[in-house]
């Protein structure tokens, strides 16, 4: 794993916002602060509990089989030993299985909020009784006459022909995914045909 930090950590690519785990930090107050030397001796001093449990966690991680694997998500073996170890730091299942959710509903917002089709194509999911199906021309001048019929007009960074929306509809397959739409994208000999459908119900704004 690799670790990035700053204050905008700068990740735009949907695939890489979805495989990655956000952690936010307060910021630290005037007593909170301290030296180098300061801070090395305390992380010193709790390392052999640092150490122990993470070795809980491994272990309890071996026992595979501990856990039905049931609805796993990206990352799937990320998903199934983090179940599978999560009893073993304090945690049932079930709540690793919400953070993880919550995580990757938060990578699906950056990803909506980069590409200007993904919140649309939310609304129009909803708007045909949560499936469609048809050609990627189709759906793109769909989504036009429906921006402008809500919106007055299209967003800013909206493709400006169909050969764009079809580079932009791809990278919107993760941000969906994450928030509930299944997108399937066939390329046949009258074009591209798209498939959407609603397969989980996730809070998301219009």
């Amino acid at each position: 794993p690799n670790i990035l930090n700053g204050i905008e950590p700068g990740i735009r690519q949907p695939d890489l916002l979805d495989r990655s785990i956000w952690i936010d930090l307060e910021p630290l107050s005037g007593a909170q602060r301290m030296t180098s030397k300061t801070l090395r001796a305390g992380i010193d001093a709790d390392l052999p509990a640092i150490l122990g449990a993470l070795l809980e966690g491994v272990c309890a991680s071996l026992r595979l089989d501990a856990l039905p694997e049931g609805q796993l998500t990206r990352m799937a073996d990320f998903h199934h030993v983090g179940r599978l170890a999560a009893p073993a730091l304090g945690f049932a299942p079930a709540t690793f299985d919400a953070s993880y959710t919550r995580n990757r509903k938060r990578a699906a917002d950056m990803g909506r909020d980069e590409n200007p089709v993904v919140a649309p194509l939310l609304a129009f999911v909803d708007h045909k009784d949560d499936s469609w199906e048809g050609l990627s021309s189709n759906l793109y001048h769909q989504l036009q006459r429906l921006l402008h019929a809500r919106h007055g007009g299209l967003p800013r960074g909206w493709p400006a022909t169909e050969v764009a929306f079809g580079r932009k509809l791809k990278l919107a397959q993760q941000p969906l995914d994450a928030l509930g739409i299944q997108l399937e994208v066939h390329h046949t000999a009258g074009g591209s045909l798209v498939k959407l459908r609603k397969v989980q119900r996730l809070h998301h704004d219009g």
